[in-house]
């Protein structure tokens, strides 16, 4: 079960924003990355529960949150249908060098360029764990 699954830093970072109890996002946590190639803001969302603060450093071994979503288990969070992290890479660090969440979405980049990711199907999602 994927049920309150704990979510884990995709890297080295600083934790930018906590946003609790949102209506469409539940529970995120927005982290700057500062990487070679440019700087990069990751959204965590739909989270049960959060585990770090504002100016966090974080790693990845650092549990962000516990995976969550659903209006069934989180009265908030009405955009969901069910437990899962809604991810999300953008170009550029939210908070500094824009502040707009439409920027923040419009930066918005492919997390196959970022992340290697297991080649698991869509079918066989649930029996990887």
């Amino acid at each position: 079960s994927t049920k309150h699954m704990p979510i884990y830093s995709i890297g080295t970072g600083v934790v930018a924003t906590i946003m609790p109890q949102t209506s469409c996002g539940g529970n995120m946590v927005l982290v700057h990355y500062y990487m070679p190639d440019g700087n990069y803001t990751v959204v965590y969302a739909h989270l049960y529960s959060i585990s770090v603060s504002s100016g966090q450093i974080v790693t990845p071994n650092t549990q962000i949150g516990l995976m969550g979503g659903g209006a069934e288990t989180e009265w908030y969070d009405a955009c969901t249908m069910g437990d899962h992290l809604h991810m999300s890479i953008s170009s550029g660090l939210y908070g500094l060098d824009y502040y707009s969440w439409s920027t923040l979405v419009a930066n918005s980049i492919n997390p196959r360029y970022m992340i290697n990711f297991p080649s698991y199907s869509w079918s066989d999602r649930y029996t990887q764990y």
